[in-house]
């Protein structure tokens, strides 16, 4: 668990019987996307995820193809918008962050 620093405090009881180890922080709460469509059409993506965190926002068209669209990093209060301005020229598309 994340302390209120930031920080994270982790002993491996097997260390000392073990020649080397390696380590690595997964994220397990991957970042949000909420979508909606303006009055104007135009695709308005709401992205929670961890504050401060930089995100990659990727679009596609068949949920095999994905192209960056965009970084973000995610302001004190956690979510931002992001809009989507070449939407209307796909008949469907798919979001994710990354």
């Amino acid at each position: 668990t994340v302390g209120a620093n930031g920080s994270v405090q982790f002993t491996d009881a097997n260390a000392a019987i073990l020649p080397a180890g390696f380590y690595r922080v997964v994220e397990v709460l991957p970042p949000k996307i909420q979508i909606r469509v303006a009055p104007t059409r135009q695709v308005i993506l709401t992205v929670t995820g961890k504050v401060g965190r930089t995100y990659d926002i990727q679009a596609s068209p068949d949920l095999v193809t994905w192209t960056a669209i965009g970084t973000v990093l995610v302001p004190a209060g956690g979510s931002l918008e992001f809009p989507d301005t070449n939407a209307a020229s796909f008949p469907k598309r798919f979001y994710r962050a990354q």
